[in-house]
């Protein structure tokens, strides 16, 4: 596998990758969760998946790596506030302590198609976006997005911006080329390559593996079971504790019973009392 163009991306700030359909990019960004999820322990790195096509991330969300799995508006816009929250929480926690900078668990919110999300979200999916762009850094919150419409549309400002690493594969037009790099190029790109253009580097070229699928799902399943063996089994207590409170909770009990007793000799004492003097009268 070619690593570089993986851990390039992995070690940005954030990452966008353009290219028509078919160009590679749902490849490039199978190979960057296969590598995640086959590196690192779960608590090592966290996932937060956005997948309007529904099916391409479908198969991970079982995945204990994975925070949360969006494949609607609704739900993808719910995995975006989740992953603002989580900002702000961990903003919260070095204000605390400014001294000493948090090691905070890196989490990786990839998209699939980025040009869906804006379209469908509206102005709170392009506001949730812009916040983790300009802030994530600092709180170990990356994105990676892809898109197969690398328009002035979909290049706001916010992605001109803070996105530190831009991927080019094969594009319609030199126009879409700029609009990505900067410069012409990527219209000449082969299906399946890329050049790679990261903030303080020179671009260069470089080709998507493709990981047979077999491949995944055998890490996947393998990672899906480690994590159910690893957890522990749910059976009755054989301690003395359980006895114990079943024991109170019989004596609370007859105690209610008890003092619901006294209370209804209390209640009947009045009503004899005036039939005493009833009678007697």
């Amino acid at each position: 596998m070619n690593n570089n163009l993986i851990y390039d991306i992995l070690y940005s700030v954030h990452t966008i990758i353009a290219g028509v359909t078919g160009s590679g990019k749902s490849v490039l960004l199978n190979d960057v969760i296969y590598t995640i999820i086959r590196n690192y322990h779960f608590t090592e790195c966290r996932l937060i998946l956005c997948d309007p096509k529904r099916i391409e991330f479908a198969k991970y969300k079982d995945l204990p790596h994975v925070l949360r799995y969006g494949n609607d508006t609704y739900s993808i816009i719910s995995a975006l506030r989740y992953a603002q929250e989580e900002m702000d929480r961990r903003y919260r926690i070095a204000e605390d302590d400014t001294w000493d900078e948090p090691d905070f668990t890196p989490i990786y919110i990839i998209i699939d198609e980025l040009a869906d999300v804006l379209l469908n979200g509206g102005k709170e999916v392009k506001t949730l976006l812009q916040a983790i762009a300009q802030m994530g850094r600092s709180a170990n919150i990356h994105l990676i997005v892809a898109t197969q419409h690398p328009s002035r549309q979909q290049f706001p400002s916010f992605i001109q911006d803070n996105f530190t690493t831009k991927v080019a594969l094969h594009c319609d037009t030199p126009t879409q080329s700029r609009q990505i790099l900067g410069t012409a190029g990527a219209e000449n790109l082969s299906i399946g390559n890329a050049i790679v253009a990261r903030v303080g580097r020179k671009p260069y070229y470089s080709h998507i593996p493709m990981i047979e699928k077999t491949e995944i799902r055998r890490v996947v399943e393998m990672v899906v079971n480690e994590c159910k063996l690893s957890k522990p089994s749910v059976k009755p207590s054989k301690s003395v504790s359980a006895p114990v409170q079943q024991t109170t909770q019989a004596k609370v009990k007859k105690a209610v019973f008890a003092v619901l007793d006294v209370l209804k000799c209390l209640a009947l004492i009045p009503v004899l009392v005036i039939w005493k003097m009833v009678d007697e009268s």
